[in-house]
C-alpha cells in the first residue's frame, strides 16, 4: 500500500513499461522443505534482515489466525533505517501486543554513526542465546543473504555457543552442525545481489 516494490515487482514493472508483453518470464517452484514452524512448546528464534522478515510473518500470521500451539518465540530482526526499512512493523508491533511474538530485538545499521548488524546484537545477549538453545533446545531459523546474513549469524552463534560452555571452536562447530543435521537450525538462504545482478544484465 506504501507504493513500494521489491526487486520482482520492480523488474516486471520496468518489463511492462518497456511493452516487452511477449517476453517470457523464468520462475520454478522451491519446495518448502525443513523452513515450517514446528508444533511444539519449545522457544523459537527467528533471525532475518530486509525481506528476509517475509516467511517469518507467515509464521505469525499462522500462529495469530489458527491459534497454532507453539513455544515462545523471539524475532531478531535488522534493516538500515528504522523509519525507511523496517518492513512490516505495525504487524510486528501487532504480534507483540498480542502475545504471538515474545520479544524483539532490532538492529538499524545506518541509524548510529557505528553501524550495528544483528550479529551484534545476537552477541549482545549471547548468554540468553546459548541458553535458549543449549538448555531450552530452541528452535532457530536464519533468513537472509547467504554472503552476509547468515554465515555472520552463524559465527555469531558460534561464539555464544562456546563462550557459554567454555568450549574450543572445533567442539562448538559440531555442536551446531548436529543443531542443523535435526533441524533445530534451519536456513533460508535470499540470493539477493547474485539474483539482482543476474536480471539487471538480461533484463533492465
Amino acid at each position: 500500500n506504501n507504493g513500494l516494490m521489491g526487486i520482482c515487482t520492480g523488474w516486471l514493472s520496468k518489463i511492462l513499461q518497456k511493452g516487452a508483453l511477449q517476453i517470457k518470464i523464468p520462475f520454478y517452484f522451491r519446495k518448502s522443505g525443513d523452513f515450517q514452524l514446528k508444533c511444539s512448546k519449545t522457544p523459537t528464534i527467528l533471525i532475518a534482515t530486509g525481506t528476509g522478515i517475509a516467511p517469518f510473518m507467515g509464521f505469525l500470521n499462522y500462529i495469530e489466525d489458527l491459534s497454532f500451539h507453539s513455544g515462545d518465540i523471539w524475532l531478531i530482526y535488522g534493516c538500515r533505517y528504522s523509519q525507511k526499512d523496517f518492513l512490516c512493523c505495525n504487524d510486528i508491533q501487532r504480534y507483540l501486543k498480542k502475545g504471538v511474538l515474545k520479544r524483539l530485538t532490532t538492529a538499524f545499521s545506518r541509524d548510529t554513526p557505528k553501524k550495528v548488524y544483528v550479529q551484534d546484537r545476537i552477541m549482545e545477549v549471547q548468554r540468553n542465546i546459548a541458553n535458549l538453545i543449549l538448555n531450552q533446545h530452541a528452535n532457530i531459523f536464519v533468513c537472509g543473504d547467504q554472503a552476509t546474513v547468515v554465515k555472520d549469524v552463524r559465527k555469531a552463534i558460534l561464539h555464544c555457543i562456546s563462550n557459554y560452555q567454555n568450549m574450543d571452536e572445533v567442539s562448538a562447530e559440531e555442536l551446531v552442525n548436529n543443531l542443523v543435521k535435526n533441524k533445530k537450525y534451519v536456513v533460508l538462504v535470499i540470493l539477493i545481489n547474485h539474483i539482482t545482478s543476474k536480471l539487471k544484465k538480461k533484463y533492465v
